[in-house]
């Protein structure tokens, strides 16, 4: 029989065992249940290399930088996409100055323009958010995904416009990325009904199926959404003839397709499954490949807890401190319109030096934690979430044979290490 001592113990560790499982499950998250495959990360076609950062060049972004790229300067982040306007000029969007937990955080939201050779920064409109996805209509026309305030035109006279697109009565407010087709429709897509951008951390713990693609005709006004129940809904983009549409969903590490012509009008599939990190923008270059940034890479730890809620919930309720942070890591691939693998595109040049400013270290990361990539002319413009810097490389040349879908797969001889395609790093990620 236990001692008076021994029988106050336990009721001791059985109350706190109650109360940390009350405190657990009281959780303001309904984690949804699922499971990653495999991690097919640092083998096969996605071996390790420095391939994203041969022959690049930076164009700053930074307002009253003239173009110069001081690494080490506070000022606003991004770009997260970039597109090229009528004028020649790179239009792009800048996340305010303002530090996360102030008042004025994410309601600056400048639209800037600068030459594809650097120079002068303009800011031509402000949506008082944090703009993400931008792309011309075949009018001139600059539309703008806000994660904040929604969905922005920009007129070629410089008056911007909020369009306050509905669904079931309410605004649509969260938007992301889009892509306007040859009848001037705008396919966008908007993460998540449940949370914010304020709140994309617990939303990445939730992982609930809510986005949405969604399109918007300006002629007509009509708004009908297209693909719902996505994993956070991210980038947009379509083949040159228009025979589907493709939507990144972030959370499931893979890419959703709505076929729009053809025998399968109408049906929804998977483009490409189980990818190495987190899909951001997709562009299809008008040469056969849809370009995808991959802005984090995985988290073994992380897809563990995805198939059990508690746990997960658990997370949540650690401190920030102990929750762990995401690699910083650039990464870029190359589908092709059978959702081939054909291109793999990596920088690791990120490093910190033991008493060195992180944050300015990051910055300092040639190509940083790409959003995605476009092509104009001979070049590729990679954007980041991050870096106050456009980063351009020469068009890559073809890819090497062992670029391959299908996993797993039989191991194959790694190419030989050249001034563009080097294999021959041995870690995957550093810092």
């Amino acid at each position: 029989m236990p001692s008076r001592s021994q029988f106050g113990w336990m009721t001791v560790l059985i109350a706190a065992a109650v109360m940390l499982f009350f405190y657990i499950g009281t959780a303001p998250i309904i984690p949804f249940a699922w499971s990653p495959g495999i991690d097919p990360a640092n083998d096969g076609p996605y071996v390790p290399n420095d391939d994203l950062t041969a022959g690049y060049q930076q164009i700053g972004v930074r307002p009253g930088s003239d173009g110069r790229v001081d690494e080490c300067a506070e000022g606003p982040k991004g770009p997260e996409d970039i597109a090229l306007g009528p004028d020649g000029f790179l239009y792009t969007g800048l996340q305010g100055p303002a530090e996360e937990g102030d008042d004025d955080y994410l309601r600056d939201g400048m639209v800037v323009r600068v030459r594809p050779g650097g120079g002068e920064i303009q800011t031509i409109a402000k949506t008082g958010g944090r703009p993400l996805g931008v792309e011309f209509d075949g009018f001139g026309n600059l539309y703008v995904c806000d994660a904040v305030t929604g969905l922005w035109r920009i007129n070629p006279d410089g008056t911007a416009k909020r369009l306050n697109i509905e669904i079931d009565g309410e605004i649509v407010n969260y938007t992301d990325n889009l892509h306007i087709d040859s009848l001037g429709q705008v396919w966008f897509s908007s993460p998540s009904t449940r949370w914010g951008i304020k709140d994309i951390r617990t939303d990445s713990m939730e992982t609930r199926p809510t986005g949405r693609l969604i399109r918007y005709d300006p002629k007509s006004g009509d708004v009908e959404v297209m693909m719902d129940k996505l994993m956070f809904a991210n980038g947009v983009a379509m083949p040159r003839d228009e025979s589907y549409v493709l939507v990144a969903e972030w959370y499931r590490y893979r890419i959703s397709r709505l076929w729009l012509k053809g025998k399968n009008k109408g049906k929804r599939d998977v483009f490409y499954d189980n990818l190495p990190g987190y899909p951001d923008n997709l562009f299809f270059d008008g040469r056969g490949t849809f370009w995808v940034g991959l802005v984090i890479p995985r988290n073994a730890k992380v897809d563990a807890l995805h198939p059990h809620p508690f746990l997960m919930k658990a997370l949540y309720r650690l401190p920030r401190a102990l929750q762990g942070e995401a690699p910083f890591y650039g990464w870029l691939i190359g589908l092709d319109k059978d959702g081939r693998l054909v291109h793999n595109l990596q920088d690791s040049t990120y490093r910190i030096a033991k008493g060195s400013d992180e944050a300015c270290a990051q910055r300092n990361a040639r190509v940083g934690r790409v959003t995605g990539a476009k092509r104009f002319g001979g070049r590729l413009y990679i954007t980041s979430d991050y870096v106050q810097k456009l980063v351009t490389i020469p068009w890559p040349p073809p890819p090497p044979q062992f670029l391959d879908r299908a996993w797993p797969f039989p191991p194959r001889p790694k190419p030989a290490c050249g001034p563009v395609y080097e294999h021959c790093r041995p870690e995957r990620f550093a810092g």
